[in-house]
């Protein structure tokens, strides 16, 4: 093997890991810019240490260097879905009513025609500005990089997602508007057509369920209780998992999907069962090694 393992491909090799690790770390640098010009710790969001775990799952899912766009719209996007749930559910927050959500929403589709009072007067007024903002930038970064306007496409996703998130319904489709924001930034438009195909009806029907299931498994450890740690729950989430996988790896005549587009759903659900599954302390050590230690 002198050809292959050799210590001039061992130093290229920590080179490439080092330089790639070096691009994650001034991305994460960015996103705490964004995260304080935007004012999104006031909205009762999580703090760094879960800012820099929504980041870490992106950067190692999503690594290459040229998908730089990519892990960050993902991590932007489940930060920005963290603060919205938690301003408007937070007991210690403004104490915000369903007419408030339904005005939120409104807002956000442009359908309101209140006469109540100016978007400045209202109590969730910087959140829409850290949204519609944060679509903005992702849309802008788009169109420089693949020369394609993504706007539209972006403020489906969140139509449907709020749509959701208004009757009560949030974490539905939080896999699945993390998964077409990505694919929207990569150049993978998802049109109406898409949407509608029956096997990314499918694979968003799986996912969804998947995601909801390990997310219930999460608050249930979160919460101390630890029977959830086998029977029913983990058969469900293995069988569901199971699912998933066949539906993405699948080779079939039938099948003309995007392959980029299916693997997108495994490689979101994964972050979900890695989240689930491990316990914070594991996670930080993988944290630091992934994103600090430099390889010599």
């Amino acid at each position: 093997m002198g050809k292959v393992s050799n210590n001039t491909y061992l130093e290229m090799a920590k080179l490439d890991y080092n330089n790639c690790q070096a691009m994650h770390q001034l991305e994460w640098n960015n996103i705490q810019q964004w995260y304080v010009e935007f004012g999104i710790k006031q909205f009762g969001a999580s703090d760094l240490t879960s800012l820099l775990v929504a980041y870490y799952l992106a950067a190692t899912s999503i690594f290459e260097p040229e998908r730089s766009k990519e892990r960050v719209s993902w991590a932007k996007t489940a930060i920005l879905i963290d603060a919205i749930s938690k301003f408007f559910d937070s007991p210690q927050g403004p104490q915000l009513s369903k007419d408030d959500r339904q005005a939120f929403v409104d807002e956000f589709q442009k359908k309101s025609t209140s006469k109540r009072h100016s978007i400045n007067g209202e109590p969730w007024h910087k959140v829409m500005v850290a949204l519609r903002g944060t679509l903005h930038e992702l849309a802008l970064d788009a169109l420089m990089v693949h020369g394609q306007d993504i706007h539209q496409y972006l403020h489906h996703a969140w139509d449907m997602w709020l749509m959701r998130w208004q009757d009560g319904e949030d974490v539905a489709l939080l896999a699945e508007l993390i998964i077409q924001t990505i694919n929207i930034t990569a150049g993978r438009l998802v049109s109406v057509e898409l949407l509608a195909h029956p096997q990314y009806q499918r694979l968003s029907t799986v996912t969804n369920n998947l995601c909801i299931e390990l997310f219930k498994f999460h608050k249930s450890k979160e919460n101390g209780n630890t029977h959830c740690d086998n029977g029913t729950m983990n058969t469900t989430i293995d069988s569901k998992m199971q699912e998933l996988v066949q539906l993405v790896l699948s080779d079939s005549p039938h099948d003309d999907l995007d392959r980029d587009v299916k693997h997108t759903f495994l490689t979101v659900a994964k972050t979900f069962y890695y989240k689930a599954y491990f316990d914070p302390k594991t996670i930080n050590v993988h944290i630091s090694k992934a994103m600090f230690e430099v390889v010599t």
